[in-house]
């Protein structure tokens, strides 16, 4: 429990901070200047490869004061040095860890990474600094290789972590060929093609089959959309690495599709508690069971999280598994049955939704514009007290974002709707 509390303290906890949010830019500094989850996931592996020995250098700074401190910490022998930088041929890199070796008086490479395999991409990069760190001068006893391991569970972290020898690969004739990390420039997978006969920009509508979907409807509608944590390190009993954890709903009731007054719901959990069992319970709650189809864009998210809810708890299982079994998902309809060349290519809400609807359901002016920083907002989170201004400006932007997702839903689907003439 001891070696519990020091990596959580060391990688995921921060001091209480005093920074005034006056607009989305000063919000986005702010998390941008938090660790990031590379960074919290070499913290944990620090403690559990070299405990409280060692030296730290760098989290991220390639200076030449960075570049002096290794070579200080180098002659000295230091047990571990963590984050070290080199320098050589104008090329400067930073190494996770380097491990001293007494017996032979050489160096251990390790390479700590936040995936749950050895990814080539891994091997490559290990490869690179190990070549790189002989050819600089260090002699070197071997590499190792340091990932997630993915049966990792919070309550042992001495388990969290697979570290594997590499050395007979880095050694190797054979060059480690690095995967692809990136697309750079153009957009991301293949732009879709115009269906036969279509003439102009759009957009464009196969009816019959959209028809098809709203006749599978059944009132009253239920709209919803989470938000999730997806840590690489599991901070709660019974989660796997990069779960996705739902800490954030909105959910839109609406009688019938032509409803001008529909009612919403919405909870947004507090940070660093567990929120599994207060959004199972919430969406049973206002989610009756009265047959009512629930729709989520992009649903199979939902859907898994709502799963995972169900295994995690067998008392409420019956009643998440019929909420699962009502999901449909105009995503699928939006793709299968709407062209617009402004799509690009993509049928994410947050290019439909604009695009169908006009600029007032863009995202562009939301604080929180996207899930991915939605998560990182929420993490920071615990750098407030609950009753900072702060803290009220995140929880302002989260819910806002949240909300917005759901409205736009519900606006597409009305749109969809008068599209077919279905009422």
């Amino acid at each position: 429990m001891r070696l519990f509390l020091i990596i959580l303290s060391v990688a995921f906890f921060y001091c209480e901070k005093s920074f005034s949010f006056k607009c989305a830019a000063d919000l986005r500094e702010f998390v941008e200047g938090l660790p990031s989850q590379d960074l919290e996931v070499e913290r944990a592996a620090r403690i559990l490869i070299g405990g409280t020995k060692g030296i730290t250098i760098s989290e991220g700074d390639l200076s030449e004061e960075s570049i002096k401190l290794t070579r200080e910490a180098l002659l000295k022998k230091e047990s571990f040095i963590y984050g070290g930088v080199f320098e050589l041929l104008g090329k400067t890199i930073r190494v996770d860890a380097l491990q001293y070796v007494a017996e032979s008086d050489s160096w251990l490479l390790v390479n700590i990474r936040s995936g749950t395999k050895a990814k080539d991409v891994y091997l490559a990069e290990t490869q690179d600094h190990f070549h790189f760190l002989r050819d600089w001068g260090l002699s070197m006893e071997g590499a190792d290789l340091v990932f997630i391991n993915p049966k990792a569970q919070v309550e042992k972290p001495k388990n969290w972590f697979t570290r594997q020898n590499v050395t007979e690969i880095v050694l190797g004739d054979d060059v480690v060929v690095a995967e692809e990390k990136f697309f750079w420039g153009g957009p991301r997978g293949r732009k879709a093609a115009k269906p036969e006969g279509v003439v102009g920009p759009g957009p464009h509508f196969n009816k019959p089959e959209l028809l098809k979907r709203f006749q599978k409807l059944k009132g009253p509608l239920y709209y919803l959309d989470f938000e999730t944590l997806g840590q690489g390190l599991p901070v709660f009993p019974k989660a796997k690495p990069y779960q996705n954890i739902p800490f954030q709903l909105s959910l839109i009731r609406q009688n019938k599709i032509e409803d001008s007054s529909p009612t919403f719901f919405e909870y947004l959990h507090p940070v660093g508690k567990d929120p599994r069992r207060a959004i199972a319970e919430f969406l049973i709650q206002y989610i009756p069971d009265d047959g009512g189809s629930i729709l989520a864009y992009n649903a199979g998210f939902e859907k898994r999280a709502i799963a995972d809810l169900a295994k995690l708890f067998p008392d409420l299982r019956a009643a998440l598994e019929k909420l699962n079994e009502r999901l449909e998902d105009p995503y699928e309809w939006v793709r299968a049955t709407v062209f617009h060349e402004g799509f690009n290519g993509s049928n994410s809400l947050k290019v439909v939704a604009p695009t169908l609807l006009g600029q007032k359901w863009s995202y562009s002016d939301q604080v929180v514009n996207d899930g991915k920083f939605a998560q990182s907002v929420y993490r920071a989170l615990q750098e407030f007290s609950s009753e900072s201004p702060e803290a009220e400006f995140i929880r302002k932007a989260l819910k806002e974002y949240c909300r917005q997702d759901t409205e736009s839903l519900m606006e597409l689907v009305k749109y969809l709707a008068k599209v077919v003439g279905y009422k």
